[in-house]
């Protein structure tokens, strides 16, 4: 059985000659195929550098069909992470280009841009277009449910990107949020045929979806959020997607508890910008709700609402150190660093609101619930951190804070409550 090698710059190079070969509609009928010599020669291709891993010439039914096979391959030489190596997928490529190119019956091969063979560098590359790896990496990263969750983005057959693919890969805030996969997957595949939906344009079909997600505010982090926040979110055009998914009682009655407080771009100019987050609506919708008994989906909503709710009042900066770091890949998918940390934790009663919340650094927010460091309210509200803090060097850092003023919304509906104050100091801080 062939073994796994990856193309070297030369045989990439003379990949991309061929790819253009068989792109010149001049050429006669039948055009060629890539060189076999690409890959076994040492001058196009070299040794995988993990380990052996065998391949066969074999017929995929979709892209979750040669994903499931390749992560098996991965697993049966004893690699268990993801795979991407550079070469490796140009060399796959090659080996199983009857399946990324079908012949058509004139003879002829339909190349289209090299990007969807040869992977560039950077982010005009479009890796998502290729299509070996991107099955394969999605795959990847919804292991746990088996794949489940990327099933919309791996019924495709190798040899087509589709709309489906195109809408959802090309949006990394979207594929890396295992809710928003679950949702159109929900409103947008059908898993006794293993399709998905046709309604991919115009309102309530699949662009508009995912054009709503990746627009949403980003105080409402993807990677975190719940699949019922996310449909409760949805504006009503996606309404019978819902029904249809036996759904739409449940997010009606979620509707009506917390409403969408969502404030959408109206012109056609700023529509693809992100919307904005109306924080009063979603602090008063919070303080009404928060002593009821709900579902765990309910809960889940209420939490949500309570994170995006205290991060944005606070600017997405920590309310103690002004830390406000964030990681936005490409401008696509920003990811902030500060927590929204409550002030009487859940465990000891408290509530979901935006005035039992702190906007925290993620390692002030773990000192913060070790009482390691509290908000005293005698002189205005300042910082104060413990004897343990002052008395070693390796809390140096925080010791940075004490007495520093804490930075709250100016909107007095946002700022956090003295008697939850009081009680963390009292009861977390034992002051």
């Amino acid at each position: 059985m062939p073994t796994l090698r990856c193309l070297t710059d030369s045989g990439i190079a003379a990949f991309a000659e061929d790819l253009e070969a068989m792109r010149n509609p001049a050429l006669l009928a039948p055009s060629p195929a890539p060189r076999a010599d690409l890959l076994h020669d040492p001058r196009y291709s070299e040794s995988f550098p993990l380990g052996i891993v065998e391949v066969e010439k074999r017929h995929f039914a979709n892209r979750r069909e040669f994903a499931l096979y390749m992560d098996a391959r991965f697993q049966a030489a004893g690699i268990a992470h993801d795979v991407d190596v550079p070469g490796m997928w140009e060399w796959l490529t090659v080996f199983y280009f009857a399946e990324v190119c079908k012949k058509q019956l004139d003879g002829r091969w339909p190349v289209r841009h090299d990007m969807r063979y040869i992977l560039k560098p950077g982010s005009a590359g479009r890796p998502h277009r290729h299509p070996l790896r991107e099955p394969y990496m999605n795959y990847r990263k919804f292991q746990d449910s088996k794949g489940q969750d990327a099933d919309i983005v791996l019924s495709q057959p190798l040899n087509e990107v589709g709309d489906v693919v195109e809408s959802i890969c090309s949006r990394e805030r979207i594929l890396t949020s295992s809710a928003a996969m679950k949702v159109a997957r929900m409103l947008f595949y059908d898993e006794k045929t293993d399709q998905t939906y046709t309604i991919t344009r115009g309102e309530g079909g699949l662009r508009d979806y995912c054009k709503f997600v990746q627009n949403l505010p980003t105080e409402f982090n993807l990677t975190e959020i719940a699949e019922h926040t996310l449909l409760a979110l949805l504006p009503d055009q996606f309404d019978p997607l819902i029904q249809a998914a036996g759904a739409i009682d449940e997010i009606t009655d979620l509707r009506t508890e917390f409403g969408s407080h969502i404030i959408q771009p109206t012109d056609a100019e700023s529509r693809e910008q992100s919307a904005t987050l109306d924080v009063i609506g979603i602090a008063d919708t919070l303080k009404r709700v928060s002593g009821r008994t709900y579902s765990q989906h309910t809960v889940a909503v209420r939490s949500d609402n309570f994170r995006a709710a205290v991060i944005g009042s606070y600017g997405n900066r920590c309310g103690i150190s002004g830390i406000g770091l964030v990681h936005d890949p490409e401008h696509r998918s920003p990811q902030y660093e500060v927590q929204a940390a409550h002030i009487i934790p859940v465990a000891a009663g408290g509530r979901d609101t935006v005035d039992n919340g702190l906007a925290l650094n993620r390692s002030i927010h773990w000192a913060f619930d070790l009482g390691m460091i509290w908000v005293a309210t005698e002189d205005e509200l300042r910082t104060r951190v413990s004897e343990e803090v002052r008395g070693d060097q390796r809390n140096e850092w925080l010791r940075t804070f004490d007495g520093r003023p804490l930075n709250v919304p100016t909107d007095q509906r946002l700022q956090p409550s003295i008697e939850a104050i009081k009680w963390h100091a009292q009861n977390v801080a034992m002051r």
